[in-house]
């Protein structure tokens, strides 16, 4: 639908300019970001026996379980972060975020900025869910955690 909506606009904006060729390329530029955008819209996060997946339309986040070093609600009180790669508003908030009160950089897959969870990794990086049910969805990564360690703690043994 947006698509279309880009399209008939670069159609008009060409249509309406005599013979140039920039209102052509800003068409196909404005539709190739729209579909970019599309492909990138966040579906889905599951927890697996060993993974925690976070499902786009045509991208997949896979981030092991041994890796996550935490995960938390949080609540932003005043300051969003901003986007530095990223869209907002657009199905959601999705790509690379900058946090101005922490100077930190996040990757965001939020629908809304309601039920936000904070996951970090071993290695530093930062994601931000939105998750329908944040705390069930936090008990049930801790318990995928614990039988994580469980396996490792016997296979050491």
């Amino acid at each position: 639908m947006i698509t279309a909506i880009a399209i008939a606009f670069g159609a008009w904006i060409f249509m309406s300019s005599t013979s140039s060729f920039l209102p052509a390329w800003i068409t196909i530029l404005l539709s190739g970001l729209i579909l970019l955008v599309i492909t990138s819209i966040p579906k889905s996060v599951e927890i697996t026996p060993d993974a925690l997946e976070i499902h786009c339309v045509m991208e997949l986040t896979y981030i092991p379980l041994e890796k996550i070093a935490s995960a938390e609600r949080v609540k932003f009180k005043s300051t969003l972060p901003i986007p530095i790669l990223g869209l907002f508003g657009f199905f959601g908030y999705y790509g690379y975020y900058l946090s101005l009160s922490k100077l930190r950089f996040y990757r965001v897959y939020a629908r809304n900025w309601r039920n936000i969870v904070i996951v970090e990794t071993t290695d530093r990086k930062r994601y931000l869910l939105s998750i329908p049910q944040p705390t069930e969805f936090l008990a049930l990564l801790q318990e995928q955690k614990q039988q994580i360690l469980k396996i490792k703690n016997i296979k050491q043994n």
